[in-house]
C-alpha cells in the first residue's frame, strides 16, 4: 500500500509539472523605432502606445503531454536584443540532432505573444503559422506570413505585406505611404477610407485576382490584363499589388 501511495504521488507531481513558461520583459525604445519578431508558430497580438517602451510577454505552450514534447519545452527560448532604436524578438527552438543518438519525434512548442509598443514605431513580423492581430499602428508595417491568418486594425502607416497560403485581413485608418502586397494562394482583405488618394499598380497571374469597389481611372500595362495601373480620387501613394493564385480585394470604407 505504502508503494502505491507513493507510485500515486510521483505520478502527481509529474502531471502536475507546467507544460508552459513564460518570458516577461519591458525594454525601451525610441518612438521611430523599430520591432521585429520572428516567430514559428502560435499568436501574436501587438498593440500600441504612447510610452518609449516595448513591453514583451511570451507565453511557451507544449504540445499534447509526453517526455518528449516536454524536453522540446525546456529547449526553446525567446531571445530579446535591444538598443535605444531597435528591439529584436526571436522564437529559439533546441536542435537536438548534432547531439544526441535516439531518435526525436517530439513536437516543437507553440508561443504566444503579447506586444506593447510605441504606436509611431516600426513593425516587422516573420512569422511561419501564427495567429497574428495588430491594433492602431502608425508607423510602417512589415509582414511576411507562411500558412498564417492575420487581422491588421486601425493602420495608418505603409504596409509591406507578403503572404504564402495565408489569409489577412489590413483596415487602415488612412493611406498616406507607398504599400506593397504579394501573395501566392492567399487571400487579402484591404479596408481604405473612401476619399483616399492613391495610385493602384497590379501584377497577377490567370488563376488570380484583384477586385475593388473602389471608382478608378485604368489604363492596361505592358499588353498583358493582369497588369493594370490605376488612379483612385486623382492618385497618390502608389499600392503595388502581386498576387499568383491568389486573391485580393480592396473594399472603400
Amino acid at each position: 500500500m505504502k508503494r502505491l501511495i507513493a507510485s500515486i504521488m510521483v505520478f502527481s507531481a509529474a502531471a502536475a509539472a507546467a507544460d508552459f513558461k513564460d518570458v516577461n520583459r519591458t525594454v525601451p525604445l525610441s518612438i521611430t523605432g523599430l520591432v521585429t519578431l520572428e516567430s514559428h508558430k502560435g499568436a501574436i497580438q501587438v498593440t500600441t502606445w504612447d510610452r518609449a517602451e516595448v513591453e514583451i510577454k511570451a507565453r511557451v505552450e507544449a504540445e499534447a503531454n509526453s517526455s518528449l514534447n516536454r524536453r522540446r519545452l525546456d529547449g526553446t527560448d525567446v531571445s530579446i536584443d535591444a538598443s535605444a532604436d531597435s528591439v529584436h524578438i526571436k522564437t529559439q527552438y533546441p536542435d537536438f540532432k548534432w547531439c544526441c543518438s535516439f531518435e526525436d519525434d517530439g513536437s516543437n512548442p507553440e508561443v504566444r505573444y503579447t506586444i506593447r509598443m510605441p504606436r509611431t514605431a516600426r513593425l516587422m513580423i516573420r512569422d511561419h503559422r501564427s495567429d497574428t492581430q495588430i491594433s492602431d499602428l502608425q508607423g510602417a508595417l512589415s509582414l511576411q506570413t507562411h500558412r498564417g491568418v492575420a487581422r491588421v486594425h486601425n493602420l495608418a502607416g505603409p504596409l509591406d505585406l507578403a503572404t504564402h497560403r495565408g489569409d489577412v485581413t489590413v483596415d487602415f485608418a488612412s493611406f498616406t505611404g507607398e504599400s506593397k502586397v504579394t501573395t501566392h494562394r492567399g487571400t487579402i482583405n484591404l479596408a481604405i477610407p473612401k476619399n483616399s488618394r492613391f495610385d493602384i499598380e497590379t501584377d497577377y497571374g490567370r488563376h488570380a485576382s484583384v477586385e475593388t469597389d473602389f471608382s478608378m481611372i485604368t489604363r492596361l500595362a505592358g499588353g498583358r490584363s493582369g497588369k493594370v495601373h490605376g488612379s483612385v480620387n486623382g492618385g497618390g501613394p502608389a499600392l503595388r499589388i502581386d498576387t499568383f493564385r491568389g486573391d485580393v480585394r480592396i473594399h472603400a470604407k
